[in-house]
């Protein structure tokens, strides 16, 4: 099995991997949480949970930073792993707490 046809957030093994990054159906769940709402008008769950981040990642011959709008953290290693020909090692960095574009959180009164 191919580290590159794992999906970074459900980390199951897909025919189709989009962006480098998900299955077709957390892609689409994550166009719903952009939106606000799914197919019922309702408001995800995940909308509430996704969040961006960053990591940076070394290996032996450069270092870069991979930046995505995740669940969690290892979303964003196991994308680095999706194009690794190397090894690989991670340096964290702050949680950026940066709105999600299309995402509006409300707060209960």
């Amino acid at each position: 099995m191919r580290v590159a046809r794992i999906c970074v957030r459900c980390h199951k093994q897909a025919e189709r991997v989009i962006q480098n990054r998900l299955c077709i159906s957390c892609y689409n769940r994550e166009g719903e949480a952009r939106r606000g709402r799914d197919r019922n008008g309702h408001r995800p769950v995940l909308a509430d949970q996704l969040y961006t981040d960053s990591i940076d990642v070394h290996n032996s011959s450069r270092s870069y930073t991979v930046t995505s709008t995740v669940l969690n953290r290892s979303e964003l290693m196991l994308q680095a792993l999706h194009t690794a020909t190397e090894n690989l090692w991670f340096t964290a960095r702050r949680r950026l707490n940066i709105p999600v574009p299309g995402l509006q959180l409300s707060l209960p009164l």
